[in-house]
């Protein structure tokens, strides 16, 4: 009987994991073979020797007797190879299409990448049931590490989902369609007439005979054309999703993400709660500080900085020599192999992520940069995902098993308060403080953004049957009682289609709101001990992809977002940085851990499973002796994707940037230049 386990293969960039035991502090023998990105690219899709292992395992199950183990374990360890090569190829071709989303060839190759690669999930499953049921049990249980019945089947579960696997099978292949078409859209798609010509979201920025009052009409038609046009495939989304929760036993999709998409040692009911506690506290500090870093980065010259693909290289490699050396030698890797785009194009997404190319254990960083001095943060966001690939390489089949993106987002989030905590050495004293500001105000966003999305999510896939207007009208509320206050020609209640994360990622957007929390801490230990905050980020980086949120906060003593008096704390201190330009010395913090530990406590122990074992949290903790050889050699294994998206409408995002800051480019320059003249005055 068929029992599919649908966990993190609906994702197309899905993040990879494995087990923790050890991180290596060189690279690996298939990193160091790895080729260079050119011929990586260059590789045609062959799924015809995965086809061929499936047969002939089929076959065997139908005739299993005079078999030998080992034959089974080499042909089944032969689908587990190809199944990778089509997990990195799928990420291959993703990598193409954001390179150049017009790339109608790409978008065909990644349509068909996506189906053979749900396909080939099944096509396992089916071997493993077949070869279950002929008597193959105890060499299913390890074949080379991994235990396929558990992560290919139900049959370990008391649940059988047997009568809706074909439909959801359906879903997932109609729901990747759906991600590809939002992500298809590009400027012209959104066009209007307006005063006898055609407008495009990028002729708002060269027109100079229109009124600014005209100019707002104009956007305000494209918002509104482009919201509904993409709001419509949301809809769709919520629907189909709604299904798959239907069918696996789930009220909504949202419970049904937060318990089988992602490892989280805390549950949707828990984040309901802090929901209120976010606003009250943050909201308006969130108003203040974007202010007050707005204002540094005008006064210090750096809002007119910016960066070249070459500046942003040189300074996060000179910050790495000085940081940490296996760091450096792996972003030098990533240099000398061409693991990454960060070149500015025309028809580039507007998206920036980390994608994992499991048959070389190695990470593609994806940049698409703004051209000012936020590219500098967007490097070391991304390469705090791919130095975490690097230490921790991924196994496309781990995948399966789902993954902690809060402790992903702590390893970017905290790569970036690391950077600017440094001494950047082509800035000015002043731009210095001022990036750090800038990266302080990004925090507090992040907190306020992610729980702003996830309670809109929420509110969505608990009313899948709801209408375009309906969410419209649920965002715009959101914003306001978030402190989110646009002025009204910005047209805000139109512009969560261009996040890309409500189509690719549901109930994601939360771990950029919980690991926010836990960095901010960390950039509170940057200010009060610089040292020791580096190696509370080097244990950061040692926990893998399967150490949930709260065990990973504890581990590396950092607050979380469900203590109140950390998120006293942290609001407090906040403020008074913006307001002081140096954190209260005389502020006496109050625990904001549930297990507290102290300096000598943590030297206790040697890596993440000592600690949860001391937690007595077994189900996070793998051992050596569950993963494969190859595994064993690149130590503990972890992945992000950055994603910042997974599959997504980066171009649709870019221009909904666009059009937010158009309408209102003038009158903002002028007030940027009146308060820039009274402050030398």
């Amino acid at each position: 009987m068929k029992k599919f386990r649908f966990t993190a293969v609906l994702l197309s960039l899905a993040i990879a994991s494995t087990a923790s035991f050890g991180v290596s502090a060189e690279l690996s023998e298939r990193q160091l073979e790895c080729p260079d990105y050119s011929q990586i690219k260059s590789q045609d899709f062959d799924i015809s020797a995965f086809e061929a292992a499936a047969k002939e395992l089929t076959e065997i199950a139908e005739n299993p007797d005079g078999v030998a183990s080992k034959e089974v374990i080499k042909k089944v360890q032969t689908l587990i190879d190809e199944y990778t090569h089509i997990y990195t190829i799928n990420n291959v071709y993703s990598i193409e299409l954001y390179s150049d989303v017009t790339n109608n060839s790409a978008y065909d190759k990644l349509t068909e990448v996506d189906t053979e690669y749900i396909e080939a999930y099944n096509t396992i499953s089916d071997c493993i049931i077949a070869l279950y049921d002929a008597g193959f049990e105890n060499i299913l249980r390890d074949i080379n590490g991994y235990d396929m019945i558990s992560i290919f089947t139900y049959i370990d579960s008391q649940e059988d989902y047997s009568e809706s696997d074909k439909e959801n099978e359906q879903l997932l292949i109609e729901i990747n369609e759906l991600i590809n078409k939002y992500m298809s859209y590009t400027e012209d798609d959104f066009s209007v007439e307006y005063g006898g010509r055609t407008w495009v979201a990028s002729d708002l920025f060269e027109e100079t005979l229109y009124s600014e009052d005209e100019l707002a009409i104009i956007a305000e038609k494209i918002n509104s054309k482009r919201n509904e046009t993409l709001g419509n495939i949301y809809l769709e989304l919520l629907k189909k999703r709604h299904r798959i929760a239907q069918n696996s036993g789930y009220e909504n999709y949202a419970e049904y993400a937060y318990e089988n998409t992602f490892i989280r040692d805390y549950s949707l009911d828990n984040t309901e709660e802090i929901y209120d506690i976010v606003k009250e506290k943050f909201s308006e500090l969130n108003t203040y500080a974007y202010e007050e870093s707005s204002y540094a980065l005008n006064r210090s010259g750096m809002i007119d900085r910016s960066f070249d693909e070459m500046d942003m290289m040189n300074i996060m490699s000179e910050f790495l020599k000085n940081f940490d050396e296996d760091y450096f030698e792996n972003f030098s890797h990533m240099k000398e192999h061409h693991l990454y785009d960060i070149s500015n194009s025309e028809n580039k997404s507007g998206d920036s992520f980390t994608a994992s190319l499991c048959d070389y254990s190695v990470p593609f960083m994806f940049i698409s940069p703004s051209g000012d001095f936020s590219d500098i943060s967007a490097i070391a966001h991304e390469f705090g995902h791919s130095n975490a690939e690097y230490e921790i390489p991924s196994s496309a089949i781990w995948a399966l098993y789902g993954n902690s993106l809060d402790t992903c987002e702590m390893h970017s989030q905290g790569m970036e308060v690391m950077l600017a905590s440094s001494d950047i050495s082509v800035l000015s004293k002043d731009e210095n403080k001022a990036f750090i500001k800038y990266t302080a105000y990004n925090l507090i966003h992040s907190l306020i953004q992610g729980c702003l999305f996830d309670e809109f999510q929420k509110y969505a896939y608990e009313h899948p049957d709801c209408t375009l207007d309906e969410l419209n009208a649920e965002y715009s509320r959101l914003c306001t009682e978030y402190g989110v206050d646009y002025s009204p020609e910005n047209y805000y209640e139109y512009d969560w289609v261009e996040i890309s994360h409500n189509f690719d990622s549901p109930m994601y957007y939360i771990s950029y709101a919980t690991s926010a929390v836990s960095v901010m801490d960390l950039w509170l230990e940057t200010m009060e001990n610089p040292d020791n905050a580096n190696e509370i980020y080097k244990d950061l980086v040692n926990c893998d992809i399967y150490t949930p949120y709260m065990t990973t906060a504890e581990y590396c003593d950092l607050a979380t977002i469900f203590d109140e008096e950390a998120l006293n704390e942290l609001s407090y201190q906040l403020a008074y940085y913006f307001e002081n330009d140096e954190i209260d010395p005389d502020y006496t913090p109050m625990s904001a851990m549930d297990i507290p530990l102290n300096d000598d406590d943590n030297n206790e122990f040697d890596n993440i499973n000592d600690f949860l074992d001391y937690l007595n949290k077994d189900e996070y903790k793998l051992n050596q002796e569950d993963f494969p050889e190859d595994a064993k050699k690149m130590s503990i294994i972890m992945v992000v994707t950055a994603f910042l998206p997974m599959i997504a409408a980066g171009v649709i995002w870019l221009i909904g940037v666009i059009i937010v800051i158009i309408v209102i480019k003038r009158s903002d320059k002028k007030k940027q230049q009146k308060d820039n003249d009274n402050e030398l005055m």
